[in-house]
């Protein structure tokens, strides 16, 4: 039916090691999360199992009803793909809903602020004006 070719499946696996490389150097100078990188390393070795196991891709073509193995990648990549949008997506909103509510507390406080210093003035005697007598 369908093989991967030997260089292909070469290739791939190159592939996937250079990412998970990639992965733990970010992690290593702290330029991505735990969190994410987990994920990332999670998909990492699923894709490789995949690429190495021709049984598994196989089962997974049988499952999901795909005539052929390719079209069992590509629906994993993009079933992969909507995962990481819709969680992206999430955190974005989670983040932007905490940055509007830390923008409208420092407003307030900046306010309480301003009244306090012109509450200050009003009652410091040194800041009247003797020059307008």
């Amino acid at each position: 039916m369908f093989e991967l070719v030997l260089r292909s499946q070469f290739f791939l696996i190159l592939i996937i090691v250079f990412n998970i490389g990639l992965i733990i150097y970010l992690l290593l100078k702290e330029k991505i999360n735990v969190e994410y990188s987990l994920i990332w390393l999670f998909a990492l070795v699923f894709a490789a199992v995949i690429v190495v196991s021709k049984k598994f891709l196989l089962f997974l073509t049988h499952l999901i009803g795909a005539k052929l193995p390719a079209s069992t990648l590509a629906y994993l990549g993009f079933a992969f793909t909507f995962f990481v949008l819709i969680y992206f997506s999430t955190k974005i909103s989670i983040l932007s809903n905490k940055l509007k509510k830390l923008i409208q507390h420092t407003a307030f406080l900046e306010k309480k602020q301003k009244e306090i210093e012109k509450k200050a003035e009003d009652q410091d005697p040194s800041h009247s004006n003797k020059d307008s007598l």
